[in-house]
């Protein structure tokens, strides 16, 4: 009996030397029955924890979960940059997409300015099928990051370029400009015509009204606007052929695209698919709650659509996280869960018929249920130095009559970036239970390749 004291103390030791040694989500050991056949990874742009609760409230209601959030594996993320505590969505992607920290800004590239790998380039070579789907511009700092190499994220004509380089089976999203001269309503000013180039090299292009073709093409690059699609808001207004297509509806077009074999039966080959929720975080710079619900809920849909892909095809993982939090949201005791409701456009939308003088105070109180907005309010909108600033000063304004807070650094036009709190994961499928616990932004790609047998990007 005097040895059991002492052979409790090993196992004691043991176990906590277990603890100390393991290593982080990256590391874990791989096994043959988490070897995915196809990996979805799902991004909400800006998605933290506080604007998935909040949206949660707004969309589906107290007590209820979204889609999402039945995926079995829960974890936390960091999400630091090279450059600063807090990241934008170029480090984030290019850390997310290739296992390598960066600068913000940055697009696979790393801190030293050095082009990076990334996990779709991984995949390509391994004979993998490729597609990217968003509701930004295709050419937008999250898709970029998988096949894109610039020092700055702005230079979305040269990344344009680079979708053509890489050549992955679906790409959709907005953007169009980005791809066209001026003389055809582009944004480029060396004369190409990257769609028309896009068509030599096999793709169909198909844009905002063209006919979607079932079977869909084996190659496919949709650019449905020349910007950003529209806010869920302001797309709901629009008349049929002017409206773009949801999230969803997207998704399900790349699967079909990437299961589908030149005989038109079922590729057998993996694949992966990376999807962007993207205007989440455009609606959070804005200070958007009710916009920010929105986009939230178009992106649920879309995880509706994976899952049930996934019940069909049990060897797909699935991994769906955000790159960062955006405009310090939070869901306070205060909140008017009926007055978000009744917004019926986005701010940006509202700022931008204010700051063009043809609409004032009634507008504003039409579009968001209140009678008590006037003339100081439409001056102060008019006043800003564009739509965006226009959209800040109203969602201040709103945030106040609806009890919604944007947390301020000094004051509330100081605070309308990304905010560094860690960041939930969900997973689910093989391989998926690496994702649980406490793991950085690059041990994703890391872990793809792991439980694949592939090296790493980098």
């Amino acid at each position: 009996m005097r040895h059991r004291p002492f052979a409790l103390l090993l196992s004691v030791v043991a176990l906590v030397a277990c603890v100390a040694v393991a290593p982080s989500g990256a590391g874990a050991p791989q096994a043959s029955a988490e070897r995915p056949h196809a990996v979805i990874f799902m991004i909400g742009d800006g998605f933290g924890i506080s604007q998935l609760a909040f949206s949660r409230n707004v969309v589906v209601g107290k007590g209820k979960r979204f889609v999402l959030e039945s995926l079995p594996v829960v974890g936390l993320m960091t999400t630091w940059s090279a450059s600063n505590a807090v990241t934008d969505s170029g480090a984030a992607a290019t850390a997310m997409g290739a296992g390598v920290k960066t600068d913000n800004k940055h697009i696979g590239m790393d801190a030293a300015g050095k082009p990076v790998s990334t996990f779709a380039d991984r995949a390509k070579e391994q004979g993998w099928k490729l597609g990217y789907v968003t509701t930004t511009r295709i050419t937008h700092a999250t898709p970029a990051a998988c096949y894109g190499h610039v020092i700055n994220r702005d230079d979305e004509w040269t990344i344009a370029e680079q979708i053509l380089v890489q050549r992955p089976d679906v790409a959709l999203g907005g953007g169009a400009a980005f791809f066209l001269p001026a003389a055809k309503q582009g944004k480029r000013t060396d004369g190409r015509d990257l769609l028309e180039e896009a068509r030599k090299l096999g793709y169909a292009v198909w844009q905002r009204g063209d006919a979607w073709t079932s079977p869909p093409p084996d190659r496919l690059l949709g650019v449905f606007a020349n910007d950003h699609l529209a806010y869920k808001l302001d797309d709901a207004r629009l008349p049929p052929e002017r409206r773009d297509p949801p999230l969803d509806k997207l998704t399900s077009l790349a699967l079909d695209v990437l299961t589908k074999r030149t005989d038109g039966a079922k590729d057998d080959r993996g694949f992966y698919l990376m999807i962007e929720g993207g205007r989440i975080d455009h609606a959070c710079h804005e200070h958007d709650a009710a916009g920010c619900a929105a986009e939230a809920a178009d992106f649920d849909r879309a995880v509706a659509v994976v899952l049930e892909f996934q019940k069909k095809h049990p060897d797909t993982l699935v991994v769906l996280t955000a790159d960062h939090a955006t405009g310090g949201l939070a869901m306070n005791d205060t909140v008017d869960w009926d007055a978000v409701k009744r917004q019926k456009c986005s701010l940006l939308w509202l700022s931008g018929q204010v700051r063009s003088g043809g609409a004032g105070a009634a507008l504003i109180n039409e579009m968001t249920g209140y009678t008590d907005f006037g003339d100081e309010d439409v001056k102060v909108v008019r006043d800003a130095v564009d739509d965006y600033q226009g959209a800040r000063e109203l969602g201040h304004r709103l945030g106040r009559r609806q009890g919604v807070t944007w947390v301020p650094r000094i004051n509330f036009q100081d605070t309308f970036g990304h905010t560094g709190e860690d960041v939930a994961v969900f997973a689910g499928g093989p391989g998926s239970s690496h994702f649980a616990g406490e793991i950085d932004n690059t041990d994703i790609p890391r872990l793809f390749c792991k439980l694949l047998g592939w090296h790493d990007p980098n």
